[in-house]
C-alpha cells in the first residue's frame, strides 16, 4: 500500500467563542500518523493551507506522551505536514483512497460549511472510498450528502465527542453547536461509550470500508499487523535490566517514564521472552516503552503504570513481571502464565549455630531412628523364632548331652543383629535356610542405612547450621518481635488486604498498625531494609525475586517456608487485542519446549554469585526421612516375611516326616515338635520311648563303667574318644535299645565325661 495516499484534514480555526485558543488536537493526529505512515503516503490539508493551528492545551496535556513528543520533534511530519498544509481547494479526490479528519474544537467552526471540504468528502463517498474521523472530526461531514441528496449520516451508526463530555470540559457554550446533537438531527444512530471519555468505534456506510469513527488512535494502529509494536515494561532485576556499557553513563534511574528503548539496549528474562514471542513466533518488530509502576486502579476505571498504558492504548502489550490478579484481569487480557510464583518470606540470614553434642543423630530424622530400633528388635525376634522352629539349628554339644542346644537364644539373637548392624563379625551364624534369609535381608538393610548415614554425617558434624527464628508464615503471624511488610500498592499488599483467612487478617492488622514503618515504595528498599534490620524485619515479596536476591552478593538473605499463595506472571494486552490468541499459543509452545525453564536457569542460577560462597553453612544436606529410604525397609520386610514362610514350611515338612516314621497323627507330631522348639526337651519321648538317643548312650556308658576295673578307666576313655562312631545327623538313625536310667545316673555320667566334644545334630 505504499503507493496509495491518505489525506489528513486539519482545521484552520484557532479561537473558541469565549476567546480561548483552539485548533486541531495533538494526539489525534500523532497516533494515526505513526500508525499509517509506514504503509501509505500521507498528505496534509486545511481550508486555508499553510500552518494549521495546534490547540495549545493539547500540547500541555501530552507533554508526557512519548508519541506526541516524538511527533512534535519529527521534521518530516512538521515541514511536510501540519506546518505546511495544502489548501482544500487544491486537492484532487482521485489522488486519495481515504480522508481522515483530525479532531479538536477548531473543526466545529470552519469545516462544516467549507464548500471545498464538502465537495471533496462527497467525491470520496460517492467513489466508495473511506471517510474517517476522530473525536470532533465527524463535524466536518455534517454537510456531506449522498447521490440522493440525503445526509450520509441518515439511518447510519455514528459517534463523536458527546454532549456529556462537552459539559465536563465546560465548552458547551464555546462552540457553535454540539456535535452529538447535530448528528442526531441528521438522522444518525448515535453511539457512545457508557463512560465519559471512553473509547468507542462505529463502522457503517454503503460499503463495509466506509467508516465514520471516533476512537483513540489505537484503532488505526491495530489495523496493521506488521507495524512496530510497543511493549510496555518496567526495570526489575532479573526480568528487565539495562545493558551495561562502559562508555554509556545512562542508568535505569536516569531513564524517564515514557522512554522508548530499542531491544538491543536491555537484557533479562523478559527481554529474552519478548524476542522469542515477538520476533521468532509472531514475526513482529517491537520496541520497549519504559514505565515506573506496575499498575493500580486509582479510581474506578482509571489505572496507572503498565496496566494504565494498556487501558489507554498507549502500548500494544506488556512483557514484564506483572502479576495476574482479578482486578487487572478486568482491565486487560492476560496470556497463560509464563512463570509460576507465590508470596514468600525473606529474612536476613541468622548467626551460625555450631554443631551440638548430639549432632551425630541429625543425619537421620527422628522417624527413621524409631523405625530402625523397631526393625532391630523385630529382626532379632524373628531370627530367634525361625531358629527355634528349624531342626537345623538344634544340636548336641557332645554325646553326653541330654538336652539339645540352640545357639540363637534371645540374647544371642539381639547381639547378632546389633553386631551385623555395626558391621562387626561374630562366631554366630545361622544354619537354617530361613535364618539365612533373615540375616541376608538385615545385612542389606544395614549396608544401605549405614552408607546413607555415613554420607551425611561429615556434613552435619562440620557444618555450622543456620537456625532461623521463624520457619513458617504461621510462626511469623504469632510473634511481634519481627516486623514484616510488603511493597506499597503491589499485588502482595492487595492479597493481605482482601484475604479472609484468620492468619492473613491478623498479619494485615499488624501491618496496618505499623504502616509507616513496614510498607516500602520499592522491592529494592524492602530488601535493603531486611539486610539492615539484623533479623528484626521480614519482607513479603514474590518468590521469583526472593530466589533471585538470595543468589546475589552479599548472600545475606534467605527464604523461609513455602509460598503463601499461587499465581503467575503473564503477558498482558488491551481488551480485545488482535494479539491475544497468538501470544497465548506462543507462550504454550515455549512452555512445552522447555524454553521458559531454560530462561529461569539462565537468569537465576547460572549467574549466581552465592554458589561457592559459604558452602559449609548454606549447602548442608537435609536429614534423611522415611521417604528417602523407604525402599530398604520394604526389602527388610519382604526378607522377614520370606524367612517366616520358609521356617513354617520347614516345620510342616519335619512334622510330616515324623508323622510317617512314628505312625502318629500329624497334629500330635506338630504339637510335640512345637514343644521341643520352645523348651528343647521332648518330655514324652524322654519318659516313654526307648529310642531316645541320649539315654541309650548314657546307659551303654554306665554298663561299661561297671564292667571295667578302675585302673583301666583312662584307657577306656581314650579308646572311646578315638573309636567313636560317625556323627549322627538325626535321632531317627540311632538303633533302639530297651534300657532305662534315672536322672541321678544322667547327672553322674555328664560329670564323668566333661571333655567329650563330639557334636550331633538333632
Amino acid at each position: 500500500m505504499t503507493h496509495k495516499k491518505v489525506l489528513f484534514v486539519l482545521t484552520s480555526h484557532d479561537k473558541l467563542l469565549n476567546g480561548h485558543p483552539t485548533g486541531w488536537y495533538l494526539p489525534e493526529a500523532a497516533y494515526p500518523y505513526y500508525a499509517l505512515e509506514p504503509y501509505v503516503k500521507i498528505d496534509w490539508a486545511s481550508p486555508r493551507g499553510g500552518k494549521a493551528p495546534l490547540d495549545p492545551s493539547s500540547i500541555d496535556k501530552s507533554k508526557d506522551d512519548y508519541i506526541c513528543v516524538q511527533f512534535l520533534a519529527d521534521e518530516k511530519a512538521k515541514q511536510g505536514g501540519y506546518e505546511n498544509t495544502k489548501k482544500l481547494s487544491e486537492i484532487n479526490p482521485n489522488d486519495y483512497v481515504a480522508l481522515f479528519y483530525v479532531g479538536g474544537h477548531g473543526p466545529c467552526f470552519d469545516l462544516p460549511e467549507d464548500e471545498f471540504n464538502i465537495k471533496l468528502a462527497e467525491a470520496i463517498w460517492n467513489q466508495g472510498k473511506i471517510l474517517s474521523a476522530i473525536c470532533h472530526g465527524p463535524v466536518a461531514l455534517v454537510g456531506v450528502k449522498d447521490v440522493d441528496g440525503k445526509s450520509i449520516f441518515a439511518g447510519r451508526r455514528a459517534t463523536s465527542f458527546s454532549n456529556e463530555e462537552e459539559e465536563q470540559v465546560k465548552t458547551t457554550d464555546a462552540i457553535p453547536f454540539l456535535v452529538e446533537t447535530r448528528l442526531k438531527e441528521l438522522g444518525a444512530k448515535f453511539e457512545k461509550n457508557n463512560k465519559a471519555f471512553g473509547s468507542h468505534v462505529t463502522v457503517d456506510g454503503q460499503r463495509e470500508s466506509n467508516t465514520v469513527v471516533d476512537d483513540s488512535s489505537y484503532r488505526f494502529r491495530m489495523s496493521y499487523d506488521n507495524r512496530t509494536r510497543l511493549v510496555v515494561t518496567i526495570f526489575d532485576e532479573p526480568f528487565m535490566m539495562l545493558k551495561k556499557n562502559r562508555n554509556d553513563t545512562l542508568t535505569e534511574k536516569s531513564i524517564l517514564r515514557g522512554t522508548i528503548l530499542d531491544p538491543s539496549h536491555v537484557e533479562g528474562f523478559c527481554a529474552d521472552l519478548a524476542y522469542a514471542v515477538c520476533h521468532k513466533k509472531l514475526k513482529l518488530p517491537y520496541k520497549f516503552l519504559i514505565e515506573t509502576k506496575y499498575g493500580n486502579e486509582i479510581e474506578k476505571g482509571v489505572w496507572d503504570g503498565m496496566v494504565g498504558a494498556l487501558v489507554n492504548r498507549d502500548a500494544d502489550l506488556s512483557i514484564a513481571s506483572l502479576t495476574i490478579n482479578g482486578a487487572r484481569e478486568k482491565a486487560v487480557d492476560f496470556s497463560k502464565p509464563f512463570i509460576d510464583l507465590g508470596i514468600s518470606i525473606m529474612i536476613s540470614k541468622p548467626d551460625k549455630e555450631k554443631p551440638g553434642v548430639f549432632s551425630f543423630m541429625e543425619p537421620l530424622s527422628r522417624g527413621i531412628w524409631i523405625c530402625v530400633i523397631i526393625s532391630y528388635l523385630l529382626v532379632s525376634a524373628i531370627l530367634f523364632l525361625v531358629s527355634r522352629t528349624s531342626s537345623y539349628e538344634w544340636y548336641f554339644e557332645n554325646e553326653t548331652d541330654v538336652i539339645p542346644r540352640n545357639k540363637f537364644s534371645m540374647q544371642n539373637a539381639l547381639f547378632f543383629s546389633f553386631a551385623a548392624f555395626m558391621h562387626q563379625g561374630v562366631d554366630l551364624l545361622p544354619r537354617s535356610f530361613s535364618g539365612r534369609v533373615v540375616t541376608s535381608a538385615w545385612w542389606f538393610f544395614s549396608l544401605i542405612l549405614v552408607s546413607s548415614y555415613t554420607a551425611n554425617l561429615a556434613a552435619f558434624l562440620t557444618v555450622e547450621n543456620l537456625v532461623p527464628p521463624i520457619q513458617t508464615v504461621e510462626d511469623l503471624a504469632k510473634q511481634t518481635n519481627i516486623r514484616y511488610g510488603t511493597l506499597r500498592g503491589g499485588s502482595t499488599m492487595a492479597f493481605f488486604n482482601k484475604s479472609t483467612l484468620t492468619t492473613f487478617k491478623r498479619m494485615w492488622s499488624f501491618m496496618q498498625q505499623n504502616k509507616d514503618d513496614v510498607f516500602v515504595t520499592s522491592n529494592r528498599e524492602g530488601i535493603q531494609k531486611v539486610r539492615d534490620s539484623k533479623g528484626k524485619f521480614a519482607f513479603l515479596l514474590e518468590s521469583t525475586l526472593n530466589e533471585y536476591v538470595n543468589e546475589r552478593s552479599p548472600c545475606d538473605t534467605m527464604r523461609i517456608g513455602e509460598n503463601i499463595d499461587a499465581k503467575g506472571y503473564g503477558i498482558a494486552t488491551p481488551l480485545g487485542s488482535d494479539l491475544r490468541e497468538a501470544i497465548n499459543i506462543a507462550v504454550l509452545e515455549l512452555t512445552e519446549s522447555g524454553f521458559l525453564e531454560q530462561l529461569k536457569q539462565k537468569w537465576y542460577y547460572e549467574t549466581s554469585e552465592c554458589t561457592n560462597v559459604g558452602t559449609k553453612e548454606s549447602k548442608q544436606s537435609p536429614p534423611l526421612n522415611l521417604a528417602n529410604v523407604a525402599g530398604m525397609f520394604y526389602v527388610l520386610i519382604i526378607g522377614l516375611g520370606t524367612a517366616m514362610v520358609i521356617a513354617f514350611a520347614e516345620f510342616l515338612l519335619k512334622a510330616k516326616i515324623d508323622s510317617t516314621r512314628l505312625n502318629q497323627s500329624i497334629r500330635d507330631v506338630m504339637r510335640r515338635n512345637l514343644r521341643i522348639s520352645i523348651t528343647g526337651i521332648d518330655f514324652d519321648e524322654k519318659q516313654q520311648n526307648v529310642d531316645y538317643w541320649p539315654l541309650q548312650q548314657q546307659q551303654q556308658q554306665q554298663q561299661q563303667q561297671q564292667q571295667q576295673p578302675a585302673s583301666s578307666l583312662s584307657n577306656s576313655r581314650f579308646n572311646e574318644h578315638h573309636e567313636r562312631t560317625p556323627t549322627i545327623t538325626s535321632i531317627f538313625d540311632v538303633p533302639r535299645t530297651v534300657e532305662s536310667f534315672d536322672s541321678n545316673e544322667q547327672k553322674d555320667i555328664i560329670c564323668r565325661f566333661p571333655n567329650r566334644d563330639h557334636i550331633s545334630h538333632v
